[in-house]
Parts: C-alpha cells; structure tokens; sequence
C-alpha cells in the first residue's frame, strides 16, 4: 500500500499534468480563434485542403 507521502506525490504531479492540459487547450483554442499559424506554414503558404474537416470544423 502506497504512504502517505507518495499519494501527496502522486496528486501533485497528476495535478500539474491537468493544468499543463488546461493550458495546452487554452492556447489551441485562441490559436483558432485568431486564426494563427505556425510561421512555417506562413512561410510556406500551406492551406489544408478545401473539404478538410478538422475536429468538426470545416477548414
């Protein structure tokens, strides 16, 4: 059976981990919102495909 410490350990890097999660998931979402891009798709002019749907988004 695990102690105490190593459930206090656990729980914490297991909440880091959802709020890395919240993080990553906040910027994807601005990132769509404000239509950017990676600057190598700037540089290279990639456009997806016209009928890509993408996550439920048509693109």
């Amino acid at each position: 059976m695990s102690s105490k410490g190593e459930r206090e350990k656990r729980k914490a890097l297991l909440l880091s981990q959802i709020q890395q999660q919240r993080l990553d998931l906040s910027a994807s979402r601005r990132d769509v919102a404000t239509g950017w891009r990676p600057p190598a798709v700037v540089a290279t002019g990639w456009r997806p495909p016209a009928r890509t749907i993408a996550a439920g988004i048509r693109c």
